[in-house]
């Protein structure tokens, strides 16, 4: 019996759909808000003050972490981890682009 073929991943509308459900719900707890880009006649997203608060704080969180990390196991080898993580990302990424590229329809 054949094994049945699915395609991972979202179609373009769905996924410009998702995107705009999550700035609204970004925009309903104040931390971006819409508004006219001057050098673009587009509807563009800015950050508000309270996502600006938001974010420094996670910054600084990651900051902190990254910190803990090298302390861990040294600047060389996180270094060197941190260029794993990003290969592999990179290579996770590169491996979904040609299955999206071949889409043309459900």
């Amino acid at each position: 019996m054949p094994v049945e073929q699915r395609r991972v991943g979202a179609e373009p509308a769905d996924v410009a759909l998702a995107e705009a459900q999550a700035i609204d719900r970004l925009i309903d707890r104040s931390l971006v808000y819409r508004g006219h880009d001057p050098a673009d006649r587009r509807v563009a997203v800015f950050l508000a003050d309270r996502g600006a608060e938001l974010l420094g704080r996670v910054e600084g969180g990651v900051t902190d972490h990254h910190r803990l990390i090298e302390t861990a196991y040294g600047t060389e080898r996180t270094e060197r981890l941190m260029r794993d993580l990003e290969g592999l990302v990179g290579a996770l990424e590169e491996e979904d682009r040609p299955a999206r590229a071949g889409r043309t329809g459900p």
